[in-house]
Formats: C-alpha cells, sequence, structure tokens
C-alpha cells in the first residue's frame, strides 16, 4: 500500500505500518472461515460462564467486581457477534455484514475501556498513585472514544480490521498485564509459584496469560508461510487429514491461543472479584487480601 493512499480510518494505518513497513504476514480470511468462526463462539460461551460466576458471587459488588463483570459481558459480545462476521460461508457477504463488523469493532472499544477500568480498579486497591490513575483513565476513554468513532469512516475496510484491533487491544492487555505482574511480584506469588509450579496462585495464572496471548499473536506476525498455522496444517498431513487453508488460519489458531490465555486471566478476575466482597469496605484491600494467609 502506497503512503500516498493513507486516508483518516487508523485501520489503513495500521495495516499500512503493519504489513508494508514491519512485513507482518497476516491476511485477513475472506471465505469459510470455519475455524475462526467456532472458536470466536467457544470464546464467547466462556467469557458468559465466566461472567455468570461472577455475578452470582455473593456480598457487596464493589468497583472491581462492577468492571471485571463488565470486561466478561463485552468479551461475550466482541466474541458472539464476532463469530458469524469471520464465517463467510462461500465467500458470501449478505446485507448485514457491513454493519455487522462495524458494531464489532465499536464492542471491541467497548471491551477496551472496561479492560481498563478494571486494571484502575486494581491499581485502587493497591493504594497506588491516585493522580496518575486519574490520567490513565483519561487516556482510556479518549482511546476507546476516537477508536469507536473512527470505525464508521467510509474508508475502513473489513480486510484491515485484524491488525488495527491488535492495536487496539494490546494497550489495555498490556496495562492489565503489567499491574496483575507487579501485584504478583510485590506479593511473592512468583516466588511462591517457582517452589510449587502446578500451584499457580489465579494472579499468577493472570501473569501466565500475557505469554499464552503472545504465543497465539505469533500466528497474526508471522502468517501462514511458518509459525503455528504452518505446522498444524502440517500435522493435519501427516495425519491424512484433508483441512482446507481457510479452515485452519491465523485467527482460528490465534482464538484457540486466545480461549486458553482467557482461561488463565479470568481466574485472576474471580479471584479479584470473590475477595472484594470480603475486603472491599478496607483502604488497599486488594494489598491487604493478597498480604493475608490462604483460608484453603
Amino acid at each position: 500500500m502506497p503512503l500516498s493512499e493513507l486516508d483518516l480510518c487508523p485501520m489503513t494505518f495500521t495495516q499500512w505500518l503493519g504489513v508494508d513497513v514491519w512485513g507482518v504476514g497476516f491476511v485477513a480470511c475472506d471465505r469459510d472461515c470455519t475455524g475462526a468462526a467456532i472458536t470466536d463462539a467457544f470464546i464467547a460461551i466462556h467469557a458468559l460462564l465466566f461472567a455468570l460466576r461472577v455475578l452470582r458471587l455473593g456480598g457487596a459488588a464493589g468497583p472491581l467486581r462492577r468492571a471485571a463483570a463488565r470486561c466478561l459481558l463485552t468479551n461475550f459480545l466482541w466474541s458472539a457477534t464476532g463469530a458469524p462476521v469471520w464465517w463467510q460461508p462461500g465467500a458470501t457477504r449478505p446485507a448485514w455484514f457491513e454493519p455487522g463488523w462495524r458494531a464489532n469493532a465499536m464492542i471491541q472499544c467497548a471491551l477496551v475501556h472496561a479492560w481498563y477500568s478494571l486494571a484502575f480498579a486494581m491499581l485502587d486497591g493497591a493504594r497506588a498513585s491516585p493522580s496518575g490513575v486519574r490520567v490513565g483513565r483519561a487516556i482510556a476513554l479518549v482511546q476507546a472514544t476516537v477508536g469507536a468513532a473512527s470505525v464508521w469512516l467510509p474508508s475502513c475496510r473489513f480486510e484491515h480490521y485484524v491488525l488495527f484491533g491488535g492495536a487496539n487491544v494490546t494497550p489495555p492487555l498490556m496495562t492489565l498485564w503489567c499491574t496483575i505482574t507487579w501485584l504478583s511480584a510485590r506479593h511473592g506469588l512468583l516466588r511462591a509459584w517457582a517452589r510449587a509450579p502446578l500451584k499457580p496462585h489465579p494472579l499468577v495464572c493472570g501473569f501466565i496469560c500475557g505469554f499464552v496471548m503472545w504465543a497465539g499473536n505469533s500466528a497474526i506476525l508471522v502468517g501462514r508461510s511458518g509459525g503455528l498455522v504452518y505446522w498444524a496444517h502440517s500435522l493435519f498431513r501427516r495425519a491424512g487429514l484433508d483441512v482446507a487453508e481457510n479452515t485452519v488460519e491465523e485467527m482460528a489458531i490465534f482464538h484457540v491461543f486466545g480461549l486458553a490465555g482467557n482461561e488463565c486471566l479470568f481466574r485472576a478476575f474471580l479471584w479479584m472479584a470473590e475477595h472484594e466482597g470480603r475486603w472491599g469496605a478496607v483502604d488497599g484491600w486488594l494489598d491487604r487480601a493478597l498480604a493475608a494467609p490462604k483460608r484453603e
């Protein structure tokens, strides 16, 4: 894509930056993307099940529990609306496809804000700098608002949505991961995990999530010519299975790792939401809950 073709749509810019400048190998699936659709449906069901577990917790619902429930329910909506968008049987795109993928992109922007809100609720619970949290909340609102508004620009195209989506979700997910990692290190949870690798604390599961997610991201970065997608199809051929290239492509592999990463991350969400009900009325409740002796 020549530099002269760039327009106001941020998706065009991320596509140019990722493919033309950095050489990212991803190609958007445009027909019979069965694997991506099915795996996104599984992600939606998984997020909904965890959302119901959070909503059923006893005790008062504080800011963190509300943010966790919002993350999980928005994640459910994002994946539930994404599954039919990805499918595209026989390269058909019905009348609802264009507004459908744009609505899905707007839900992603809502999820971006929800992830930020959860990270800042964690920092509030750990008595982090109030001024820093306020600045972070303002940045989060700007990112989500600009992203949601730009989705409806006519020049934005579905083929450019995935790389834009990856760029859009990386800052809030990295904020969440860095916050979880900081808390895990601060309270010795990583050292405890090194001593007992088979019994990680739920926050350590959230720490592990980052590595699982980036393993899945490698499928997007490398594309179909190598890495996870290439290895998967090599295994299919050795097993005598005739699996079409588009059936299991970059997004399908990414979703599989995303489902595993979500399991790790959602365990951390659930633990914090549960303990906020016990400690939420106490200043610095998250620090106190992590410092308390285990009750199991």
